[in-house]
């Protein structure tokens, strides 16, 4: 029934034919595509977002379907796991994922629907389903964010069974219980119900696409969560889809409206919030972009027609395009077809992209992303794993080093600058003991130097 298959279209999409000539098509290292899955009545779809994971050195993509939720041992490209969504069938469209600890955390937007936990450490022979929620708690959500520092989930378009809202907002102290904080809905958004479609939050400050309102920034700290900073009219403006900030405020938004440009915003003074510059990879109204990520300063973006797109931010008033991969054969026109969701976090430079009627692909982008996490510094990191503390070794002084560790989403949870001779090779770090145990990144730097790499918590 499953049917997988390693191959590589020997097409360019037309979608692609106005391509920078410096920009690569990146090699194809995986397809895998159920076609005894039924296609919604909307575009022909059967899939949409995908998220990925690592667990015991394997690493996983979950993708969703009309069905469920399907597992995807990338490395042999073969469905290890499948769950039924709460409600299935061809008239689903949206499903999104992201993951907390050893849990999956699913949710849907159409039907009876609800939030769904799973347990993937039991890969890889299954997954077991932990938590189930009622309609009282969640009965449907557009989009999920999990802020794993203040282990918060955040509902982008939050409906229980009182109604539907902003969104709404649980706590994972408890992984496998959430339990219900508060709502939130922008009282000066248009359509204010329905406004938060989508969400980046670090620290308990969100960022907000609110679909036809535009974009705003709130402290979600106080009982009452405070907008301290919106920015509802700038240029090229569409329907606010999402967005993603990297550890040095700059960020990529993206208006889901055919023709409309992504946009570069700086969100360092978080009371005004800007657009830098613009860039769109064809220059045409039937180009309309979905789901951006930025890890420093590069951008991952899945794109619809356009398939997989790749861009540097180095000059954020100048986006350079790096990269593509066409996952879509259809003639773009004004609807939606093609890359749904990208996930770009694997630390060996594999992304994985759902196409909406081709299901996932996983391509090497290794050739671009391996200056993220390459060591140009002699450093150790003892232990790793580890438990609360680690110490960095180097083979040179640590004097005026800036440590960092940031979360896998960006999030920097630990800062320090080291001045004291005495301590010349080494230096102790001690985190939180309250930290999620999961991925983590440390960098190091010194000079024209740099350190990063990945740490685990235990």
């Amino acid at each position: 029934m499953l049917k997988h298959a390693l191959f590589l279209f020997s097409f360019i999409a037309i979608s692609l034919l106005s391509k920078a000539q410096t920009a690569v098509q990146l090699p194809l290292l995986c397809n895998w595509n159920d076609t005894s899955i039924k296609a919604n009545l909307s575009y022909s779809q059967k899939y949409n977002d995908v998220w990925g994971f690592e667990w015991k050195g394997l690493q996983y993509a979950a993708i969703g379907s009309t069905e469920g939720v399907h597992i995807i041992d990338i490395q042999q490209c073969k469905q290890v796991a499948f769950k039924r969504g709460t409600d299935y069938g061809n008239y689903i469209i949206h499903r999104d994922y992201k993951t907390f600890k050893n849990y999956l955390y699913a949710v849907c937007d159409e039907g009876y629907s609800a939030l769904q936990i799973f347990d993937y450490s039991y890969l890889p022979d299954s997954i077991h389903m932990v938590y189930e929620s009622s309609p009282a708690e969640l009965m449907r959500t557009h989009n999920i964010f999990i802020d794993t520092v203040t282990e918060k989930l955040y509902c982008g378009i939050f409906t229980n069974a009182s109604g539907v809202y902003g969104l709404g907002i649980f706590d994972l102290k408890n992984p496998t219980l959430p339990t219900f904080l508060k709502t939130y809905t922008n009282p000066f958004a248009l359509g204010s119900n329905y406004a938060a479609h989508d969400m980046y939050v670090r620290n308990d400050t969100g960022f907000l696409s609110e679909s036809f309102y535009g974009y705003s920034i709130v402290d979600f700290k106080p009982n009452m969560p405070v907008e301290i900073g919106t920015m509802p009219q700038y240029i090229y403006k569409g329907y606010n889809h999402s967005s993603w900030i990297n550890k040095n405020n700059l960020g990529v938004m993206a208006d889901e409206t055919h023709g409309s440009p992504l946009k570069v915003i700086d969100v360092t003074d978080v009371s005004q919030p800007k657009v830098l510059s613009t860039f769109i990879p064809r220059n045409d109204t039937t180009c309309i972009p979905h789901n951006p990520y930025v890890i420093d300063d590069l951008v991952f973006i899945s794109y619809y027609f356009d398939g997989f797109q790749m861009y540097s931010i180095k000059d954020p008033s100048q986006a350079k395009q790096l990269a593509y991969f066409p996952t879509c054969r259809a003639i773009p026109y004004k609807g939606f077809g093609g890359a749904w969701g990208c996930y770009p976090f694997f630390k060996n430079g594999k992304i994985l992209v759902s196409d909406m009627q081709n299901g996932l692909f996983v391509i090497d982008a290794s050739a671009f992303t391996k200056d993220l996490y390459a060591q140009k510094h002699a450093i150790q990191i003892i232990p790793n794993p580890f438990q609360q503390a680690f110490r960095i070794l180097s083979n040179e002084s640590l004097l005026d080093a800036q440590i960092s560790v940031f979360t896998i989403t960006g999030s920097c949870i630990y800062t320090t600058i080291v001045r004291k001779e005495e301590l010349n090779n080494s230096f102790v770090v001690t985190l939180p003991n309250s930290l999620p145990s999961e991925l983590y990144f440390i960098e190091v730097k010194q000079g024209n130097t740099l350190f990063s790499e990945k740490i685990i918590k235990q």
